[in-house]
């Protein structure tokens, strides 16, 4: 039961939660032994949750840019704002492939003609 409750808070701690591994490793015993598990009741939730709040030395938040001591955001360096997670349509992926095909093989004749125009 030690290890359920180890495992359990430490795989499902969110990003920038600090856990106090040494007071976990202490306190956790005392938590396994008071486990009551029915068929249909157990309180090992509530005591995972009771130790994983006395263990939690801080969680780490991002303050939002321009708030004093961060420093602003800065856009990109061609001025245009981009968002991380922007994802072009399917569509549009295909219309650059497209255009992308269609400059190749318009290169590939400027070249050939100009081949032949040195002969």
């Amino acid at each position: 039961m030690d290890q359920q409750f180890l495992l359990d808070i430490i795989l499902n701690s969110k990003a920038g939660e600090r856990i106090d591994i040494k007071k976990m490793k202490g306190l956790v015993q005392e938590y396994s032994k008071q486990v009551q598990e029915d068929k249909e009741h157990s309180n090992f939730d509530q005591l995972r949750d009771d130790l994983k709040s006395k263990v939690l030395i801080m969680t780490e938040t991002k303050p939002a840019a321009g708030q004093p001591g961060q420093p602003a955001a800065t856009p990109p360096a061609d001025g245009a704002e981009k968002k991380p997670d922007d994802k072009k349509a399917e569509g549009d992926k295909k219309k650059d492939k497209k255009a992308d095909k269609d400059k190749d093989a318009k290169a590939e004749s400027d070249k050939d003609k100009k081949a032949e125009e040195k002969k």
